[in-house]
């Protein structure tokens, strides 16, 4: 069972129980929607990402070890517990 809530805060405000961010190449930092948007660093939406462009922000999603996952290897239980999270 993922654990959205040991260690899964944002970086920036601690805020936890709510979708989480992160870059691309790297599993921090963490930042909420609140966060990235006070930033000017606007995620990805949701589980849709641009092709044509690198996205500066990524769905940190886990896996069923607590690791986290890349989207496109993510499978439909991990990408629907995350999904299932608040966004704010």
């Amino acid at each position: 069972m993922r654990n959205y809530k040991k260690n899964y805060s944002c970086s920036f405000c601690g805020k936890s129980g709510v979708k989480l961010w992160r870059p691309p190449m790297d599993v921090s930092p963490l930042a909420c929607a609140s966060c990235s948007e006070q930033l000017q660093v606007v995620p990805t939406h949701e589980l849709v990402v641009d092709l044509c462009k690198e996205p500066r922000l990524i769905p940190a999603i886990l896996d069923e070890d607590d690791n986290f996952e890349d989207i496109n290897f993510a499978s439909a239980e991990d990408i629907e517990q995350w999904a299932f999270l608040p966004t704010k």
